[in-house]
């Protein structure tokens, strides 16, 4: 019997699978790290961006800042004949506006609405802080009404989870105290008309009248310090008794002026 023999060698083939792991939703501005080294029997990479197929590296991951709207890549994994793919979209959203409104001076005890209109997109939730002195923290436009100087933070945040922040001021004018009487006897104490917080309008006018009429006292920018009255006239000093002030405080939140008595004692 005859017989004839042969050999062939067969080489089996890698699986060769794609797999991309990353952010496929971002807010406008961040960055992601699109991850391919999960993918399985490759030795070699290729990132691109899709449709343009514009070449985005050959790293088993990259990173990407992709701009708003959708961004749609592609990972080829090779080794030898053997090839996989896979694709992901990232979705970027655009940030929300914040506008936390206008810096705002109000009187002590005043209050004052906060935020823009609108203050974020629709959709959006608010969050205020420091939140005391609010009627409501969560408000687009809540009521804010501080007893001292406040900076008030809002954060807003859309329906797709992106913030943003804004910040507002609210100056608070304390409480203008005008004492009824001063006693300048020389024993230090009381010697002169101090009028709590006038500097704080620095363009006042204050005069001071004794019963008959007669202006005594007349000065621009009382401040209590360089600008202050000692109860003299002239030089002399003024008897007992009570005399009346007139003081325009030349500010647009006190358009009124104030008078009333203050009675001289020694």
């Amino acid at each position: 019997n005859c017989s004839v023999s042969d050999t062939i060698t067969l080489n089996a083939t890698v699986s060769v699978i794609a797999n991309i792991l990353g952010n496929d939703t971002l807010c406008s501005g961040a960055c992601t790290v699109l991850d391919g080294s999960g993918s399985s029997g490759a030795l070699s990479y290729q990132w691109f961006e899709i449709p343009s197929m514009t070449s985005l590296g050959t790293n088993d991951s990259i990173t990407v800042c992709p701009p708003s709207g959708s961004t749609g890549y592609i990972l080829i994994t090779s080794n030898g004949a053997c090839s996989d793919t896979d694709t992901i979209v990232v979705v970027v959203n655009n940030l929300p506006v914040a506008d936390a409104g206008n810096d705002t001076t109000v009187l002590i005890y005043n209050s004052a609405t906060l935020g823009g209109v609108p203050t974020g997109p629709p959709g959006s939730t608010y969050s205020w802080y420091p939140n005391f002195a609010l009627n409501d923290s969560t408000l687009a436009n809540p009521v804010a009404t501080p007893t001292t100087t406040t900076t008030y933070y809002v954060l807003v945040t859309s329906a797709q989870g992106c913030t943003a922040l804004d910040s507002v001021t609210i100056t608070v004018i304390p409480e203008i105290i005008f004492p009824n009487g001063i006693s300048p006897n020389g024993d230090g104490q009381n010697e002169y008309w101090i009028i709590d917080n006038i500097q704080l309008f620095p363009n006042n006018h204050v005069e001071i009248y004794n019963r008959w009429g007669e202006m005594l006292y007349s000065v621009d920018g009382y401040d209590n310090a360089n600008v202050k009255w000692d109860g003299t006239y002239k030089g002399q000093p003024l008897p007992v008794g009570t005399y009346y002030y007139i003081i325009d405080l030349k500010d647009e939140l006190y358009p009124e002026a104030f008078t009333g008595p203050i009675t001289i004692l020694r």
